[in-house]
């Protein structure tokens, strides 16, 4: 698989899961990621992707916690 396929796969992948899942951790996504067959995946190249793709924390309040950051789904 080329470059720009796995590129491409990577953000597709990236996408689908912040519209499905709500996460609160950066960590949860890489390994929701690594799940998904992307082993190289890490941290910081996760909070790149979230600043590119404008899903910056909001604030969610919840009986189970008071405050806690949620990654909202990107802009597509």
């Amino acid at each position: 698989m080329r470059n720009s396929t796995k590129q491409e796969d990577l953000v597709k992948a990236f996408k689908a899961l912040l519209k499905e899942e709500k996460f609160s951790y950066q960590s949860e996504i890489v390994l929701a990621l690594q799940d998904d067959g992307f082993e190289n995946i890490n941290q910081s190249k996760v909070s790149r992707m979230l600043t590119k793709f404008g899903a910056m924390p909001k604030w969610r309040w919840s009986i189970a916690y008071l405050q806690n950051w949620v990654y909202p789904p990107p802009a597509c």
